[in-house]
C-alpha cells in the first residue's frame, strides 16, 4: 500500500475501536464486581498548586511595582537636585543687576486704604 491519508485513517479507525473495546470491557468489570468504579481524580493538588502560583506570581508583580516607584521616586530627587544646581549656577555666577535689569520695581502698597493720598487742595498729606 502507499502511505497516505488512507492509512492513517484506517490507523485512527481501528485505535477508536480498541478505545470503545476497552472502555465496554471496563464497564462489565464494573458491574460483575471485578472492579471498583474509577473515580474522578482527586484536584485539590492541582489547585492548590495553581493558587500557590498565582499568588507568587502577584507577589513578584507588586515586589517590581514598589522597586519601580523606588527609582520614580530617586530619579525625581535626582532632577530636582539637577535643576537647583542649574539655577544657583545661573543666578549665583552673575552680579543681581544682569538677572533683574536696571529698571525700578513697581510699587504696590499692601495696605491700600482706597483714600487718595492727596489733600483737597492738591498738596500731600504730612506725615
Amino acid at each position: 500500500q502507499i502511505p497516505g491519508p488512507t492509512m492513517s485513517s484506517d490507523i485512527l479507525q481501528e485505535w477508536e475501536s480498541e478505545v470503545k473495546r476497552t472502555l465496554e470491557l471496563k464497564q462489565t468489570a464494573v458491574k460483575l464486581g471485578l472492579m471498583e468504579k474509577e473515580k474522578p481524580p482527586d484536584r485539590t493538588d492541582f489547585y492548590m498548586n495553581k493558587q500557590i502560583e498565582l499568588l507568587d506570581s502577584i507577589k513578584s508583580k507588586e515586589d517590581k511595582i514598589a522597586q519601580l516607584e523606588d527609582e520614580i521616586r530617586t530619579h525625581k530627587v535626582h532632577i530636582q537636585r539637577v535643576r537647583d544646581l542649574d539655577a544657583e549656577e545661573k543666578y549665583n555666577s552673575k552680579p543681581a543687576w544682569e538677572t533683574t535689569g536696571y529698571n525700578t520695581l513697581p510699587y504696590r502698597d499692601p495696605f491700600h486704604t482706597g483714600l487718595s493720598k492727596r489733600t483737597p487742595t492738591g498738596g500731600f498729606f504730612s506725615s
